[in-house]
Order: structure tokens, then sequence, then C-alpha cells
């Protein structure tokens, strides 16, 4: 008894020696060399010397979609190229991976984070990377290493956004390859409404390209049955095929696939057609012990009475047979790029049914006029019913849709498009290196200021990546007076598309005027200034007392507040400020923190005799995380008031120079005019703007100081319109609006705006 338990827990032979090897490798790990050397295989091809190398990365060595195009594609390439198939996950079709190419990386038990880089260090040392292939964007993984070692990197991507892997991955794989195509205009829609909507990016990025796949010329035979036409009529249980119409739907057993949209388009169909019909899934993935989806398909089937007239048919080498004698193919998937099943019953001339917005498919069929049925989305009951309507009136097959695949989805035209992407890759590489180097040696791209990175390397890397790729508001600006958006709109998008490298290569330096403080200057202020804050949040009133001891006293302070009851304790609290008076307004609460000043201290900053005025408020931005309303209100007090009277004083002498009409802080964030077009041209026709496009530049968070002359014209703004109930919008309104032409006021009036920096500040 016990030497049975023995040999059941130690079984001789193949599992002994797994487990004591597995016992063994707990104790002692393996070397990082010996993991590397161990993912290692050679391939049936041999390196070389002549030929480049390149590297083609699939996250399975699988028989479905993506695998199956990276073998086919990587069959093609080892022709002209010494070929790396680099594989993520051991799968079914494996040795397949092997037969073309020279070496191949298995990373299935490999940690992703420590040992990938150095894999691809090796083989980039030793075999100079063309490029690297990234098929499907679940390899970003290894993207992002190949972008760490500067290689060329050429990314496919077949998923909707935010399909399988988070959306910012699919970002950020834009973001690193040098090109990435993708098989369908509405794969490319899933990602610009995601930009659009999310990263609030408008233009399609500039790297991006789409190119159908073609029909894919090698499905290795070794997965999946084999059966020839009378074993799949026997299995469909059709004698007589002529008595018979079969609809055909196919792919892995999953709700995006719709094998339930099919069982529901089989009953409409079953309703509508006289004659004879057999519904045939060809696909694996039914379990009996399923008890979720198998069992909720083959319910239905039972409830809808076609248990005598759908199939599920087991995976098959090829669809060919089967598709020699259906009469329709239909594409179920709710969402499915350009999946090739679909190209391959377009080869065999089967006219697809499928449904509108659900694939890239349905884009080719309309462009073409292929041969098909397309009804709204998901709406079964119509493509049943035209199904139906086709099977009736069913005559002789046309060859159109045989002769598109031939013409527009043939995979060597596919390949030759591949191989210019390569090329085009390696160039936009090179160049992207060439102007990360300039940056990087350049005194103007203040690493500290950008934020990107610890790294000034990695900054002006993707400060290149991101630009060269119109993804601008992927970036902060990259030193103090310098505006990326300002650069764009002033000379446009056409040379390189890297603001601070096209404007180096002009000799210029900056894009606006900007000082950093604390600027060296002895002149007396003989300005009278007034000061508003608009004091929300009560409790920060001991915090704007301390700034306000740091500015020339004399100054009169306005403090407008919600609650008229806290008017003498505010008082009190501002009673060391240094203000010469302080007077409390109290103010209704709407209009943010600019409508109580233009409104409700109108008369007394217009009426006596104030050449400077300087705006704060209890900015906390409480809906932001990470206390960023504080570090945001800090950032601005710093650069507006300072630490020492110092800075303080050397931003108000800026005033002696009277062409100045407006101070405030530079900020290297990207923003723009967003949601407040309309706002903002409500708001120029008010006050006698010219039309305004865009507003790169404007105080940021709504603090400044400005010469009351410089923005006279917001005191003559209609307090009914401008003024919208709260809660107010995170942006598109009257009050973002205006905080946005600021400046454009101040240079309608004939003044200039300048910004200042105190050093190492940030929010």
């Amino acid at each position: 008894m016990i030497r049975k338990v023995i040999l059941y827990l130690f079984p001789l032979g193949a599992r002994r020696r797994e487990f004591i090897s597995k016992i063994y490798r707990k104790i002692k790990p393996r070397s990082e060399q010996e993991i590397i050397k161990n993912s290692l295989f050679k391939g049936g091809k041999s390196y070389i010397d002549s030929r480049e190398t390149i590297v083609l990365v699939s996250h399975q060595s699988s028989a479905t979609g993506a695998p199956l195009l990276g073998l086919n594609i990587g069959k093609n390439l080892s022709g002209k190229y010494n070929l790396i198939n680099y594989v993520m996950e051991k799968s079914t079709i494996h040795d397949a991976f092997l037969d073309d190419c020279f070496l191949l990386v298995d990373a299935t038990n490999i940690n992703t984070d420590l040992t990938v880089p150095r894999i691809f260090d090796y083989l980039n040392n030793k075999y100079h990377l063309k490029v690297v292939i990234c098929n499907s964007v679940v390899t970003h993984s290894v993207l992002s290493v190949v972008r760490d070692l500067r290689i060329p990197a050429l990314s496919l991507i077949h998923e909707f956004t935010g399909y399988r892997v988070s959306s910012e991955i699919t970002l950020k794989t834009i973001e690193i390859a040098d090109r990435v195509i993708l098989p369908a205009k509405i794969v490319q829609d899933s990602l610009t409404d995601y930009l659009k909507d999310v990263e609030i990016i408008s233009n399609i990025p500039k790297n991006i390209l789409i190119y159908p796949q073609g029909k894919l010329p090698f499905i290795p035979k070794t997965y999946g049955d084999a059966d020839n036409v009378g074993q799949i009529l026997q299995k469909i249980d059709i004698r007589n095929k002529d008595e018979y119409k079969i609809i055909v739907g196919a792919g892995s057993i999953d709700i995006r696939k719709g094998i339930d949209l099919f069982i529901s388009i089989a009953r409409y169909t079953k309703q509508n057609y006289k004659g004879k019909c057999k519904f045939v899934w060809v696909g694996d993935g039914l379990r009996e012990s399923d008890y979720a989806y198998s069992y909720w398909l083959q319910r239905e089937i039972k409830i809808f009475d076609l248990s005598n007239d759908f199939i599920f048919l087991e995976h098959q080498q090829s669809l060919d047979t089967i598709f020699s004698i259906a009469d329709i193919y239909c594409l179920t998937s709710r969402m499915d790029p350009f999946p090739n099943i679909a190209i391959d019953a377009l080869e065999a001339n089967l006219p697809i049914a499928c449904f509108k917005d659900a694939s890239g498919t349905v884009e080719f069929l309309e462009k073409y006029n292929a041969e098909s049925i397309i009804v709204d989305y998901l709406d079964t009951y119509q493509l049943g019913h035209e199904i139906a309507n086709y099977l009736t009136k069913i005559t002789n097959k046309t060859n159109i849709n045989a002769k598109l695949v031939k013409e527009y989805l043939d995979f060597d035209k596919y390949i030759n498009f591949l191989l210019e992407k390569i090329d085009e890759c390696c160039e936009y590489n090179t160049e992207n290196q060439k102007i990360s180097n300039k940056l990087e040696e350049s005194e103007f791209f203040d690493n500290k200021f950008i934020g990107l990175s610890e790294l000034k390397s990695a900054s002006t890397y993707f400060y290149t990546l991101a630009h060269r790729k119109g993804l601008h508001r992927l970036t902060s600006n990259p030193c103090p007076g310098f505006s990326n958006l300002k650069w764009i709109i002033e000379n446009g998008d056409s040379e390189t598309g890297v603001p601070l490298y096209d404007a180096l290569n002009k000799g210029i330096y900056t894009t606006h005027e900007c000082y950093r403080l604390p600027i060296n200057s002895e002149k007396n202020i003989s300005h009278k200034f007034a000061i508003h804050l608009h004091l929300f949040y009560i409790d920060l009133a001991d915090e704007f007392n301390e700034y306000f001891k740091l500015l020339p006293k004399g100054y009169d302070l306005y403090i407008t507040i919600i609650d008229s009851n806290n008017s003498e304790f505010i008082k009190e609290k501002f009673s060391s400020s240094g203000a010469a008076n302080v007077e409390i307004v109290a103010v209704d609460n709407i209009g943010r923190d600019i409508a109580p000043m233009i409104f409700g201290l109108k008369d007394q900053l217009l009426n006596r005799g104030y050449e400077i005025v300087g705006h704060f408020h209890s900015k906390k931005t409480v809906s932001a995380h990470d206390n960023l309303g504080d570090k945001w209100r800090a950032y601005l007090l710093n650069n507006l008031i300072g630490d020492n009277e110092q800075i303080s004083n050397s931003i108000l002498n800026l005033f002696n120079d009277e062409k100045i009409g407006l101070v405030f802080p530079e900020d290297r964030t990207y923003i723009d005019i967003g949601e407040n077009k309309f706002y903002v041209d409500e708001l120029c026709t008010a006050i006698g703007l010219e039309k305004i496009c865009e507003t790169p530049l404007f105080p940021l968070g709504n603090m400044f100081w400005a010469r009351v002359d410089a923005i006279r014209d917001i005191f003559s703004l209609n307090e009914d319109m401008i003024l919208q109930e709260e809660p107010l919008p995170r942006d598109g309104s009257y009050m973002h609006a205006l905080e946005r032409i600021i400046p454009n006021i101040v240079e309608k009036n004939g003044y200039k705006y300048v910004t200042v920096y105190k050093d190492r500040t940030s929010w």
C-alpha cells in the first residue's frame, strides 16, 4: 500500500523527472543566461550572412486568426530575410512556426519585465535586427522593449480598441510603433473614437495605415478534421445535396462570434423559407461542461425547434470543402476586424450575409459591390428574412466575389505592402533618433520642466515619437517660453512635426516672452494695485494671508465670499496681510471665480484709480485625484507671488514696461480651445474681438496679474449672457471660454502678455 502511494506521488519516467525538476528549480532557479539559452530553438532554415534579419512576434502559435496571419507573413518574408519567430505562448501549431525561421524564441515561461529586454539585446547585438514586426496588439509588452532598444517596429493591430487589452495599451502601441497597419476602417474608427472621447485628440495618428491582409495561402494540416464532402454530408445528415440549402457560420464558440445570433437567424430563415435547410456552425468550443454559453446555445436550438436543422461541426483543417457545398456564408460576429474566414468564403464565391457596423468585411463588401446581404446591426429577424428571399430566388452564381479576392485580397500584394512599410519604418526610426539626439543635446529641452521621464534621452524620444505621429496633446511643452501648440498654429505641422526641433533648425528658441523668477530689478513699484481673492473655500484663508504678506505693503484687498455671515471672520483672518484696506463682498455662487470680480467689484476696480489688479481664488479642483487641486494652487501662487518678497516685487516690476498688460504663470500643459468654440465665438462678438480659432496660451487655472486698462472689456460683459447655473461641465462654458481669451483681449487693447516661471516648480 505504501509503495503504491509513493509511486503515485513520485511516478516513474517522465512524470517523476518533471516533478523532481520542479522541486529542484524552486530550490535553485535557472540563471538568466540559462533561461535565454533554453528559450532559443533552431528553426528549419539556415542563417544567411548576406541577408538582413527580422523578428516576427506572435502572441500564440495557435491556429487562430492573428497567429495564422503571422505564420503566413513569416513564410513569405523568410525568402528575403533571415527570420526569427518570437512566440509569446506555445500552442497547437507550434511546430509550423519552426519551419520557415532560422531561430525560434519560445517565450512561454519568460518573465517579460526582466528577461525579454536581455533576449532582444542579445538578438540585436548578434544579428543587427532590421525590424521587429509585432503581430497583434497583445504583443505590446515586446513592443515596449523594442522601443527602448531603438529598433524599428512595425505593428499589425487587428483588434478593436479596448477589446482584449485596455485602450491605453492600443494608444501606447500607436505611440511606439513606426508604422501601424489596420485591416479595416472600422478598427481605425474604434481607435479615433477613443482618442476623441478620452484623450481629446481629434486627428488620426500619422503612422496608421489601412490594408486588409488578403487570402492566407497556407493553413497547417496538423489541427482539425480533414473531412471530405461525403463525410461532411454524412455528419450533417444530408443524403441528397440537391434537396437542401446549406448555410454556414464558423469560428470558435465565443459570444463575440455570435453563434447565438446564427441560431436566431436560422429560426427566422426557417420560418420564411419553404425548402429544406441545414445550418452548420464549424468550430471548436462547444462543451458539455460549459454550463453557461454552450448550455444556452443548445437550449435555444431546442426551443426554436432546430434540433434537426442545426449542426455543430468540429473544427476543419480547411473550410474549402464545406464551402464547396454551401449556399451562403453567415458572418454573425458582433465585432470582428476582417476575419480570414470571410475572405475564404469570398474566394469560394459564396454570398456573405452579415450585419452593418460589425466588421471590416462589410466595408469591403459595400465598397466593391460584392454579392452580399447586409442588414442593420444584430437584426437577426431581417437577416433571416433576407436569406430566405435569397435562397428562394437563387439562380446561377456569379463569379464576382472570387474575382474581388483575386484583385483586392491577394496575399502577395499584402506582402509587398509590408515590405514597403518595413523600409519606411527603418527610415522613420533613423530620423526619430536624429531628432531625439539633437533635442537631448539642446539646453532648450528642459527635462525637469517637461516632466516626462527622469532620463532626458527617454523624454526627448517620447516627445519626438508623439509629435511625429500628430499626437501633440500627449506631450508637455519642452521649456518655459515655448508652446508646442502655438508653434504649430503659427508654423504648421508640415516639416518633421516636432515643434522644438523645427524651431531650433530655424534658430528660434521661444514662442512667447517668459521671465524666469526671480527677475533682477531694483526699480521701485509705483503702481497702485489691488488684489481680488474669491474665497469660496474659507478654510484656505490662512494660506492666502501668508502669501499676501509677501506683497509690497499698502495695496487694497477685495475678498468675495458666498456667505455674508463669514465676513467678520474673514476680515480678521486677513488683518495681518499687509493690505491698507480689506473689503469683504458677498456674491452669489455663480460664475466661478471671475464673475465675482467682473460683476461684484466692477465699480471698485474701474473707479478707484487702480493700474494693476491681481486675481486669485481658492482653487481646490476637488474632482481631481492625488491632491491635484492643492498642487495646482501652490504652483500658481508660487509663480505669481513666490515665497519671498524679491519674487513678488520682481513680478510687479514687470508692469514698469507700459506695454505689458498681463502676467500669468507659464504652464507645461498642452491645452487648446477644447469644447469652448461656441462660447468663444459669442464672447468675441460681444467684446468686438476678431475670430479666434485656437487658444494656445492663457492663464490656465485663471490666476493672473493684469493692467486694468488691458482687461477693461470684461467689465462690459452682460451678466445675463455669460452666467450659467452650476455645476458647470469640466469643459465647455462661458467661464472656460473667458479664461482662454484673456490674452486676446489684452492684445486687442494694445498691450502684450508675458508668462513667468519659478524654476523647479510643477503641479
